[in-house]
């Protein structure tokens, strides 16, 4: 089995199983600091989303920040995740997890993937897509994606912080459940 190495340059979207070897080494090289994220000459322009709930099953897009590799990248959307508080555990192996989920789609071919047109394209501008995922219902409020941009000059997101802010009744929802006001009805 090969290992997909830190410096790839996918041609098409990563595949769950490159995606997973790739997420395996982040554990072995923690992030960089946001200042000097730049890795030389080698330096990418490399931008992070993930889709969080909205609503029931409806997502939206937040920007999770620039990198300078595709490492460092997988990186902000973990920190993303524990900053928004949409995840309680270790952040140690939480890409792993969830890329291992089956009702997360890992998408090569983007012409299946419903939520992709719904990425701030505009602002975006001219890109690759190096990873996409995705959850499938009822986990389709949920998502990720990697996108590569020829360079941040320009771009509305270079000085752009992650977008974090928790949504309106976010707090509300957590603090009902650990009341036991929600009922499953």
């Amino acid at each position: 089995m090969s290992t997909v190495a830190p410096s790839i340059r996918p041609s098409a979207p990563l595949s769950r199983s490159e995606a997973l070897s790739l997420a395996a080494a982040m554990t072995d090289q923690p992030a960089a600091p946001r200042e000097g994220d730049s890795q030389g000459d080698a330096a990418r322009a490399l931008l992070a989303f993930v889709m969080i709930p909205a609503e029931e099953r409806i997502g939206e897009w937040r920007f999770a920040g620039t990198a300078g590799s595709l490492l460092l990248a997988l990186h902000r959307i973990v920190d993303f995740a524990v900053e928004i508080g949409m995840t309680q555990r270790s952040p140690d192996g939480l890409l792993q997890d969830w890329l291992s989920q089956e009702a997360l789609e890992v998408w090569t071919d983007l012409s299946k993937a419903w939520s992709y047109e719904s990425l701030p394209q505009g602002e975006i501008g001219a890109h690759q897509v190096l990873l996409f995922a995705e959850g499938q219902a009822p986990y389709d409020d949920f998502g990720f994606c990697v996108l590569e941009l020829p360079t941040l000059e320009g771009s509305p997101f270079r000085d752009r912080a992650p977008e974090t802010a928790r949504p309106e009744g976010w707090d509300e929802a957590s603090e009902a459940m650990e009341d036991g006001v929600i009922d499953d009805e």
